[in-house]
């Protein structure tokens, strides 16, 4: 009896090896578990990538790559919804990209995306009938589709700013929640599109493994801009406080430090570490202070007041 136990579980071992695996490619998708309904939608420099997994109510990470040197031209992440389906809206300048969409344990290529401001692009296929060598329009010739929330919002047009430099993206639902809390992870990888980090070193932290950052943070370790918590961990889904966006933008924009003392109420309050950058972004009109003069070292954060920090620095050295 004990043989044909043994027999049996060799055939279903067997049985399972051998099993032929369904390849399922749809538009230049590909992976080996099905994809339904993908769509890519290219409307001038407008992308517009949208489809059905398996996975519900699953993190989704969308990273796109120009071919040219497989720089990082659009990263974002969401959730597929209830019945799995998802929606990445973005710009992109004129050429020749890839994505790859992620999932917590799938990987799925898309390839071709032809972007061309003279018509509307195409995704998989040939590329014969597509010439991406046209001059990069004038901003006010690109059709961007800003979030819906910001209108009005003191921040406007910093956010429009660095959405047009491809460095920041809303929502699925087209809102950007300015008034929202920002983590570290988001944070740097925003420094890291912003000014064009290149990759130095393959810093990677225990915690940063798996993570959807996990290459700009690496990219912002290796440049010097950022360190973890001791040796091995970063930290990534933290929300990141005002004095360690001083520190981080600070170290982007690579100025001298000024030792000067900032007049707020709470100065006492900035963490030793952070002290000499925190004085440098405010002499340098970087971040600001509140109206009732204190500064809130220890505060986290918000998105709009994140992209104005990025902003004002690139203005100063663009200057």
């Amino acid at each position: 009896m004990k043989e044909y136990k043994i027999l049996f579980c060799i055939m279903l071992v067997l049985l399972l090896v051998f099993t032929p695996v369904n390849h399922v490619v749809v538009q230049g998708l590909t992976n080996l578990t099905e994809i339904k309904n993908i769509e890519v939608e290219i409307k001038k420099k407008n992308v517009n990538i949208m489809g059905k997994l398996d996975e519900k109510n699953e993190d989704i990470t969308i990273i796109v790559y120009r071919n040219s040197d497989n720089a990082r031209s659009y990263i974002d992440q969401s959730k597929t919804n209830s019945e799995g389906e998802f929606n990445f809206e973005f710009a992109l300048q004129n050429g020749k990209y890839s994505a790859k969409i992620s999932t917590n344990n799938r990987q799925y290529t898309l390839e071709d995306i032809n972007v061309s401001s003279s018509g509307g692009g195409s995704s998989g296929g040939s590329n014969e009938d597509n010439d991406v060598e046209n001059d990069v329009p004038d901003d006010d010739e690109i059709e961007i589709k800003y979030p819906t929330d910001i209108e009005g919002h003191w921040a406007e047009e910093n956010i429009k700013g660095l959405i047009k430099l491809n460095a920041i993206v809303g929502y699925p639902n087209n809102t950007f929640k300015p008034n929202n809390n920002i983590t570290r992870a988001e944070f740097a990888t925003i420094l890291v599109k912003a000014f064009d980090l290149e990759s130095k070193s393959t810093t990677i932290f225990n915690d940063t493994i798996d993570h959807w950052a996990k290459e700009y943070i690496s990219v912002a370790a290796g440049n010097g801009i950022i360190l973890g918590y001791g040796e091995n961990l970063f930290g990534p889904d933290d929300l990141i406080t005002r004095e360690q966006m001083a520190v981080m933008i600070v170290k982007s924009m690579k100025i001298d430090l000024s030792s000067n003392d900032t007049l707020f109420v709470d100065s006492t309050k900035v963490s030793e570490w952070a002290q000499e950058y925190v004085s440098t972004a405010v002499n340098s009109e970087v971040i600001v202070g509140y109206p009732d003069k204190t500064f809130k070292p220890q505060a986290n954060a918000t998105r709009a007041e994140a992209v104005t920090v990025i902003m004002n620095g690139l203005r100063i050295i663009s200057n």
